[in-house]
Order: structure tokens, then C-alpha cells, then sequence
């Protein structure tokens, strides 16, 4: 994410400050709503990051959300994958 806010600042400056906020607000959404979000692979779940090109992929568990990767769309999600396991 730092990486991504440092593009982003660099592309505009303040950009990567709503990059960061657009995340937070998806985490936030995930927190109240963590099924709202389709399952994508097995029992990962995908949740868009608003106004940016990524995507908060993250597991509902017994009692709390574990988010795996906030990850750009172009990126392929099978290396976040083999990362998190």
C-alpha cells in the first residue's frame, strides 16, 4: 500500500492520501459487512477499493476478518495466493 500511495503521490500530489482513505473506507465496509463481498476463490473474498484499481482480498474466520492482500487488478491474485498460505 505505501508503494501504491508513493505512485499515486508522485502521478498528483495528495493522490496517494486518498488512495489510503479509499482502502481504509473498504476495510471499514468489510468490518460492518464482511459477507457483502463475493467469494472468489474457495473462501476468499473479494471487496473493491473505490475510484482506485485494486481489490482487498481477505477471509471471513470464525470470529474475525483476516485480510490477506490489497492488490492491483493487473496483478496476477495466484501470487498473493501462494504468499498468504
Amino acid at each position: 500500500m505505501q508503494g501504491a500511495r508513493r505512485w499515486y503521490d508522485e502521478q498528483h500530489p495528495g493522490l496517494g492520501g486518498e488512495f489510503l482513505r479509499s482502502v481504509e473506507a473498504s476495510f471499514a465496509r468489510i468490518e460492518r459487512s464482511p459477507e457483502l463481498y463475493p467469494v472468489v476463490d474457495e473462501e476468499s473474498r473479494r471487496a473493491p477499493v473505490r475510484r482506485f484499481p485494486f481489490a482487498i482480498y481477505y477471509e471471513i474466520e470464525t470470529d474475525q476478518v483476516v485480510i490477506y492482500a490489497v492488490w492491483h487488478y493487473r496483478r496476477d491474485p495466484q501470487v498473493w495466493q501462494q504468499r498468504a498460505r
